[in-house]
């Protein structure tokens, strides 16, 4: 079985790539979870370089937002009543969405 982690890292900046794993420790100190989905997973499973960083949060999304921690990792750029977050790190976005039940 092949580690789709792997490749994410090879298919995203270094600090990209470097932050999503900060983010799912956050998560997971807060017994929630992080995941990778959407045009990285595609991208890295034909090994194409990604700029298209999506997450789902199972967990709750606005206080994840309010986060000190997650705060000083990335800037919210925008809230949605979706329940989703655009994240900026460095000059990169990243959308999360909150895992629909």
């Amino acid at each position: 079985m092949m580690n789709i982690s792997t490749q994410i890292e090879s298919n995203i900046s270094a600090q990209l790539f470097l932050a999503c794993k900060r983010l799912g420790a956050i998560a997971n100190e807060r017994s929630e979870t992080l995941y990778f989905v959407g045009g990285v997973v595609r991208d890295s499973l034909l090994g194409v370089k990604s700029e298209d960083i999506d997450l789902v949060l199972d967990g709750n999304i606005e206080s994840f937002s309010k986060d000190p921690q997650v705060q000083s990792i990335a800037t919210i750029v925008s809230k949605s009543q979706f329940k989703t977050l655009k994240l900026q790190i460095g000059k990169s976005t990243i959308d999360v969405a909150n895992a629909r039940t």
